[in-house]
């Protein structure tokens, strides 16, 4: 993510994400860097049904971020943010379809927070506030709170917090000497998280319960950069990203990966999400090249079959599925 770059240079950062622990990513071929379309399954419509809200970086104006809706069939973009300046990312529905929470913040780090909106982009209220900036917001299955990642002004590392949905009670949820981020609320009560050692830009999936107990490893790599969980709590959809490969892996007890889709060799960052009913993922892919301009919304099977692209979605990360 382009706005998450830009962060983390500001904090210092900016160096390592260039080049992982595994001395940086391989060569890119010449072929595009999303895997071909590939024959729909005939037994149900492709791509499903729904709503993915997504930011877009733009520099048209200035530089900036804004969020979007779109249908999965590519009809019905719509513009939820504009404030030019501003980056605006991470959307994330609330259970009930109804809100979207979402981080927003100028070049001054201490300037983001997490804020929350109607599914239209009416009503935007500010939800945290310093001395704790606020980042990649997460729903709880209930609605009822929400978990982000958090900076207090005076601590080097991010970690993750909770907050009940009208921004009240903010609570620390991790602690220690590494970035706790992209948290994601699972349907089994447990927030997971990727961890980064110092100086470091990849890592492993975690999990903890809300009131911070109970926390557990859920991959032994170290070589993961974005995921996200199954409706049902029982499988990751992980972005390998020394492999350039979307792999699924169990949750309890974890398990044996399963390559779903490979050849994301240009993706700098990639996002996904899984659709309510459980069977599709939604990909986001930030290139390494700007200039490239790849399609860069697909829709594939959660077993990694009959991918769709979404043309006229424009570059867009970190896409999120209505319920």
């Amino acid at each position: 993510m382009k706005r998450i770059r830009h962060l983390f240079s500001l904090f210092a950062l900016a160096g390592l994400l260039g080049a992982a622990a595994c001395g940086g990513p391989a060569p890119s071929p010449t072929a595009t860097i999303m895997p071909t379309d590939t024959a729909a399954p005939t037994a149900t419509v492709w791509p499903p049904a729904g709503t993915i809200a997504f930011s877009q970086y733009y520099t048209e104006g200035g530089e900036g971020e804004d969020i979007y809706s779109i249908q999965t069939d590519g009809t019905g973009l719509t513009r939820l943010t504009h404030q030019p300046g501003t980056y605006m990312g991470s959307p994330a529905w609330s259970p009930d379809g109804t809100r979207i929470a979402f981080d927003s913040g100028e070049a001054v780090p201490s300037s983001y927070a997490v804020w929350s909106m109607n599914a239209d982009g009416s009503g935007k209220v500010q939800l945290s506030h310093l001395p704790v900036m606020g980042i990649l917001p997460t729903w709880s299955p209930d609605g009822k709170q929400i978990a982000f990642c958090g900076r207090p002004q005076a601590i080097d590392w991010f970690h993750i917090y909770t907050m009940n949905a009208d921004g009240s009670t903010i609570t620390p949820v991790t602690s220690g000497e590494a970035d706790d981020l992209f948290p994601a609320w699972a349907s089994d009560g447990r927030i997971l998280f990727i961890r980064l050692p110092r100086h470091v830009i990849l890592g492993d999936v975690f999990a903890v319960n809300p009131d911070g107990s109970g926390e557990v490893q859920l991959t032994q790599k170290g070589t993961f950069r974005g995921f996200t969980v199954s409706p049902d709590a029982k499988s990751l959809a992980v972005f390998d990203y020394v492999l350039h490969r979307i792999v699924k892996i169990a949750t309890a007890p974890p398990g044996d990966e399963v390559t779903l889709v490979e050849g994301f060799y240009d993706c700098d960052d990639l996002t996904l999400a899984w659709s309510p009913d459980g069977k599709a993922l939604a990909v986001g892919c930030k290139p390494w090249s700007e200039l490239a301009k790849p399609s860069a919304l697909t829709i594939v099977n959660a077993d990694g079959s009959g991918s769709k692209k979404i043309e006229n979605a424009g570059l867009i990360y970190d896409p999120d599925w209505r319920p």
